[in-house]
């Protein structure tokens, strides 16, 4: 299946939302990386995550810039009306439960100010990474339901939304890392029994793509990119 072609969240940044000098909240920002790379990428980027301990790994690590952090949700945003030039959703409006998924992509609405952008990624179910968690966190249906959700909101008040498909990827320094890392995001995730993790275990070694500075996995991407009226 073609996915279209592989690039970097830089890439895809650079070419779709023109981050420089914009004001720009990363909705579910989670550790901050995406938050970071945006801040190097010129954006004044406030990040927002339900999660203290996801927060709490996003201030350890250097700062990129000025980007900041709130604790909070995405269905009761604590900024200001018009308050942003663009709201992102990366792999996170996925996260909100199915039915507060409007209630979110409306409280983004309304931070939003009028031409600004409303970027929503969502990972497809299909691919390496997908295939190596699909036995233990399959997320194909709520994945689908966050799409639905994200191409309902496009039809009111954006203008001429844009669908794209591309080839995006994960990187991990090991197994170590990447269970921790899905730990912090959902301690229910860290409930599997030995023979579970040594079967999670041995299918990121297989999925996985071993190079010299880390373990990476191919993940195809929907993006939908929306210009407010």
């Amino acid at each position: 299946m073609d996915f279209g072609p592989r690039k970097s969240n830089q890439e895809v940044f650079a070419e779709y939302l023109k981050p420089q000098g914009a004001r720009l909240l990363d909705v579910g920002c989670g550790a901050g990386r995406l938050s970071r790379l945006l801040t190097e990428m010129g954006a004044r980027v406030s990040g927002i995550d339900p999660g203290a301990a996801q927060l709490q790994r996003a201030r350890m690590v250097e700062p990129a810039g000025d980007e900041t952090y709130v604790e909070g949700i995405a269905q009761d945003l604590p900024f200001d009306n018009a308050s942003f030039d663009i709201v992102v959703f990366f792999n996170s409006l996925h996260h909100i439960p199915a039915p507060g998924m409007a209630a979110g992509l409306a409280e983004a609405n309304r931070v939003l100010r009028r031409g600004g952008i409303l970027f929503i990624a969502e990972p497809v179910a299909a691919g390496p990474f997908h295939e190596m968690q699909k036995p233990f966190h399959d997320e194909t249906e709520v994945r689908a339901l966050a799409l639905e959700a994200a191409r309902r909101h496009g039809e009111t008040d954006y203008t001429n939304p844009r669908h794209i498909t591309y080839l995006g990827g994960a990187k991990f320094e090991s197994f170590v890392s990447f269970r921790a890392g899905q730990i912090a995001i959902d301690a229910e995730r860290g409930g599997l029994d030995k023979t579970q993790v040594a079967e999670l275990r041995e299918r990121f070694e297989h999925f996985g793509l071993r190079r010299d500075d880390g373990i990476y996995f191919d993940q195809p991407m929907q993006a939908i990119i929306m210009e407010k009226e």
